[in-house]
Order: C-alpha cells, then structure tokens, then sequence
C-alpha cells in the first residue's frame, strides 16, 4: 500500500483513483465507474489481455453502472440510453472487479525491484 501512496504523488491517474476510492462524493456505482474509466484510458485493451477482467464482467459493470432501470438515482446516467442487462451486476460484484482491476493496475505500474531495494534501507 505504501508503494502505491509513493505512486499517486507522481502519477496524476494513480491519484485520482484512489482518491476517488477513499473520498465517495456521489453514488458508489459513478465511483466505481470513474476509477474504470481512469484505469481503462491509461491501459485500454490490456485489462481483458493481461486478464485483469473479462469483456463479459466489463461488459456487465458498464451496463449496470449506467442503467437507470437497474440502478435509479444512483446510476451513472440520467436516462436509459440502452437496453438494461439481462443480469445486472450487483454493487458486491461490482466493487470486486474494479478493486481487482486496480490492484492490478497499480501493480503493473510499480517497479518491484526499487520497492524492494526501498525496503532495505528502512
């Protein structure tokens, strides 16, 4: 975790993530949404190749996330653009995948062997 805090002083990305994480101003489901959204412009197509998550699962969490007929008020959206998904996400499942994709996502951008040599000189 600290590696991560030493991360997000020089990468604006890694910052805003957690701090949308710790700091819930809105519906969770928007949160969860912004930190996709944060992730996914900064590694795009590698979440589903490096199997951090499937395109089914992303597929699922988006749908949900923005369906007013799923979610209501508390949906990312404001009006229905699409059909509701067939078997929507629970905010359970939800908060599982992005914390996955996250974690992994942070792992992937720490150099393991400067947290390591940081480490030793604790």
């Amino acid at each position: 975790m600290a590696a991560w805090v030493d991360l997000a002083a020089h990468d604006d990305r890694v910052d805003k993530a957690l701090r949308l994480l710790i700091e819930p101003q809105f519906s969770y489901w928007v949160i969860l949404y912004n930190i996709w959204g944060v992730i996914q412009s900064d590694v795009g197509g590698r979440i589903t190749k490096d199997d951090w998550a499937s395109g089914k699962q992303i597929d699922r969490f988006t749908r949900t996330a923005n369906s007013v007929a799923v979610l209501g008020d508390a949906a990312r959206k404001g009006f229905e653009r699409d059909e509701p998904p067939p078997d929507p996400m629970s905010l359970e499942e939800a908060q599982a995948l992005i914390h996955r994709v996250l974690r992994h996502w942070l792992n992937s951008k720490i150099d393991w062997e400067d947290v390591v040599s940081y480490r030793g000189q604790s």
